[in-house]
């Protein structure tokens, strides 16, 4: 949900769909050709970050629905987090927590961890990561 809570974007197997509160109506769906594992929206609203099972993540314009960039990644992207200030996305793939930047998709650092990644957040300030595997492990970074 954006944090002005007047949209909401989802993902399933095939699409990413904008919505808004107002009429719960479909504003945009974008077709990804594979299951969608996670979506953000960034603190301003203007975008959306998407991963899937096909080891992407993908930056998306908020209004268009236009990709920004896309990214391969080691694995499927289970989990996705924006940090506060919107520089930043935080991505859990099968096996590794990554930080990209927000302008390009460029990995700042990636870190293998033991198991899956199956979630990752951010603290409110932005200072820290925290992420879960399937092994009901939780990691801060």
């Amino acid at each position: 949900m954006a944090q002005d809570g007047a949209s909401i974007v989802g993902g399933d197997k095939d699409n990413v769909s904008l919505l808004t509160m107002a009429s719960s109506g479909e504003v945009w769906s974008k077709a990804f050709g594979g299951r969608v594992g996670s979506v953000a929206v960034t603190p301003d609203g203007s975008r959306i970050v998407c991963g899937d099972v096909a080891n992407k993540v993908t930056l998306l314009d908020m209004a268009s629905s236009a990709e920004v960039w896309s990214k391969a990644l080691g694995g499927k992207v289970r989990s996705i987090a924006v940090t506060p200030d919107g520089s930043r996305i935080v991505c859990g793939d099968q096996a590794n927590v990554s930080l990209l930047t927000m302008a390009s998709g460029a990995e700042v650092w990636s870190k293998a961890l033991r198991g899956r990644v199956i979630s990752v957040a951010v603290t409110p300030d932005g200072s820290r990561i925290v992420c879960g595997d399937v092994a009901n492990k939780v990691t801060p970074l």
